[in-house]
């Protein structure tokens, strides 16, 4: 199956069918402690803004997602860019369809992989060999085997072959279907957004690797800069992000150079 009107079509349909599959189970629950304490960051953060938490009363339970920091002054456990995100969704659609928001970013996961998987061709190393996949450098054109009938010159050449989109189905359909990854979706734990910042950050980065500008590289790095407020672990991945810009910068000559500082810029913000 060939990408050109049918990569558009099999992507609508795996997100219709993965979309009608995740709210025929969601409700309208906290249910996972994490995620009641996401929950409870993101409201106060809607109706306080993002000041501390001030209890009432010394004599009121303070739970343990809560971490003190002064006197009668608490602040989240968790990052504040996932409750962040949850807050503007209570102020705008109300306590409960605020928590759609986590079966939204894994339906938004599952489109990106797909997209990321359309980026790679698979073609056959030999005629009598296997296929195999492999991302190809923009620009390259392969030559033409001179006993095949062809040339290097050739306007068959030339144009790339069509692209399978079996691979984007496949890695969507793999997501789609994971157990673990649709728990914490109906649960909607902070993986569910960091697994959708780091598809995100992977696909940008691959944009500007192929034709480096300065909007490219500054939505690559705003990406990587906003996951470690996801997820403080995963704050690894954002610095191999970096580092392969960096090293794409040396390789590649200045034009992929002149457009780190929107990274860094995207990043710091």
């Amino acid at each position: 199956m060939k990408t050109n009107h049918t990569g558009p079509l099999a992507l609508v349909l795996i997100l219709t069918l993965y979309s009608a599959w995740l709210l025929w189970y969601w409700e309208p629950a906290c249910v996972a402690p994490d995620t009641v304490g996401l929950c409870q960051q993101a409201q106060h953060f809607a109706e306080s803004g993002l000041e501390p938490y001030h209890p009432e009363s010394p004599a009121q339970m303070v739970a343990s997602h809560w971490v003190q920091t002064g006197d009668a002054t608490y602040r989240g456990r968790f990052p504040p860019g996932y409750p962040v995100l949850l807050s503007v969704a209570y102020r705008l659609l109300g306590p409960e369809w605020s928590l759609l928001l986590a079966p939204l970013l894994g339906a938004v996961a599952v489109g990106i992989l797909f997209c990321l998987g359309l980026g790679l061709e698979v073609r056959p190393t030999h005629p009598s060999s296997p296929s195999r996949i492999h991302d190809p450098a923009p620009g390259v054109v392969e030559a033409t085997d001179p006993g095949a009938g062809g040339t290097a010159g050739s306007d068959s050449a030339e144009k790339p072959p069509p692209r399978d989109i079996w691979p984007a189905v496949l890695a969507a359909a793999l997501l789609a279907t994971n157990p673990l990854q649709n728990r914490l979706v109906l649960h909607g734990d902070t993986h569910v957004p960091a697994v959708a910042c780091i598809l995100a950050g992977l696909w940008l980065l691959r944009r500007w690797d192929r034709g480096p500008s300065n909007g490219r590289a500054f939505a690559a790095g705003l990406a990587w800069g906003l996951l470690p407020s996801l997820r403080y672990g995963e704050a690894v991945f954002s610095l191999a992000a970096g580092a392969f810009m960096a090293v794409r910068g040396l390789q590649k000559g200045a034009r992929h150079r002149r457009t780190l500082w929107a990274a860094v810029v995207g990043a710091g913000i």
